[in-house]
């Protein structure tokens, strides 16, 4: 891709920050708990969960595709719990995995998973029969994390540049590619932002790192329905919408205001930091919180936001599709929201328990 339209990308992706605040400006907005359904730690009185996967894809009849990265099984399971099938066990052939690192619906509806341990796409159809896999080649620049079927001859494909990972005081950034399925090319490619990284150091060298909380990234959501990829640079107010050539196809702006990092939250951040961390934690820390740590679309192509708050609940801003605030739905704090369909909402309550919440009424 020619520099000139990485830059136009850049000032899309990047533009628009948010209005500086004490606080963000959320008066009025309906607030909304939604009641938990079921909960589960397993499928069966021997088969418990062992280290839920972070992201579940829903079908159109309600089916929920779980995965366990521990057990390397993915489970179909209906709403209630009830087990279906088991579609994949641990192992090198075909439709087995050794490491399940991304599961997501493709464009034709069917299931796809990428084994990052074998480097391989495994496909099943919404029965859960396996369809075929194909290998990835490396791209030799940093490590395959998700991978996105967007039509008959196209993947795009999301990278971490390990060696941003490695550099002291260098961001790590993830690279958004697109790769030919029958001829194996990498072809364009846009860079974005990730999360800074505070590294614990040894004799001048990085030996490991977290993430420093409330700064800024780029947020992708990939929407197999119509293909095209959201993005939303999570200290601004638009989400832009691109397609599978990088070119934007809309753009969505709303009003909110960040929130000012107080002096408690850094306390708090100091107290559950090691002595021999924090030093590169707060110099990296923001004047103000970026507005969001998570973004979703769900069925009604509404946006929810995960705030950048510290409280009793996790809350989730949710804008309609022109940008305008609807409601905050609350969660248990210390989960993962993995779903959002039109029949249940799914959370990762922790390692071994998921929990299927009721759907909410909005615009």
């Amino acid at each position: 891709m020619k520099k000139t339209s990485l830059l136009i990308i850049a000032l899309i992706l990047f533009g628009c920050h948010a209005i500086e605040s004490e606080t963000i400006s959320l008066e009025g907005i309906p607030v909304i708990t939604p009641n938990l359904l079921h909960e589960y730690d397993g499928v069966s009185d021997d088969d418990f969960f062992a280290h839920l996967a972070y992201k579940t894809i829903v079908l159109d009849d309600g089916t929920i595709f779980l995965g366990d990265r521990e057990t390397n099984r993915i489970y179909k399971i209906k709403s209630n719990g009830n087990l279906v099938d088991v579609l994949a066990r641990e192992g090198r052939g075909p439709g087995e995995f050794r490491d399940i690192t991304s599961i997501s619906r493709s464009f034709d509806g069917s299931v796809i998973v990428y084994d990052q341990f074998n480097s391989k796409v495994i496909r099943f159809d919404q029965s859960g029969n396996f369809m075929g896999e194909y290998v990835i080649r490396s791209r030799g620049e940093g490590m395959l994390t998700e991978v996105f079927d967007i039509n008959e001859e196209q993947l795009l494909l999301t990278y971490r540049i390990l060696g941003d990972f490695n550099q002291s005081g260098v961001n790590p950034q993830q690279h958004i590619v697109a790769y030919q399925k029958e001829t194996e090319v990498f072809q364009d490619y846009i860079s974005i932002a990730s999360n800074p990284i505070a590294w614990i150091l040894m004799d001048g060298q990085p030996v490991g790192g977290r993430v420093v909380p409330f700064t800024a990234a780029n947020l992708l959501y990939f929407n197999h329905s119509d293909a095209s990829i959201y993005s939303y640079y999570s200290d601004g107010t638009k989400i832009v919408q691109l397609s599978a050539d990088f070119d934007t196809l809309s753009t969505v702006r709303f009003e909110l205001t960040a929130e000012i990092l107080s002096e408690e939250d850094i306390t708090e951040l100091r107290d559950d930091t090691s002595p021999d961390q924090w030093p590169s934690l707060a110099i990296l820390l923001p004047e103000y919180k970026a507005i969001a740590e998570d973004f979703k679309l769900d069925d009604e192509n509404r946006f929810w936001l995960r705030l950048n708050h510290r409280s009793d609940y996790q809350k989730w801003l949710v804008l309609s599709s022109s940008g305008e605030k609807l409601a905050i739905v609350q969660f248990p704090e210390s989960g993962i929201l993995t779903h959002i369909s039109s029949q249940h909402i799914g959370y990762r309550l922790d390692d071994h328990l998921f929990g299927i919440f009721e759907t909410i009424n909005l615009p």
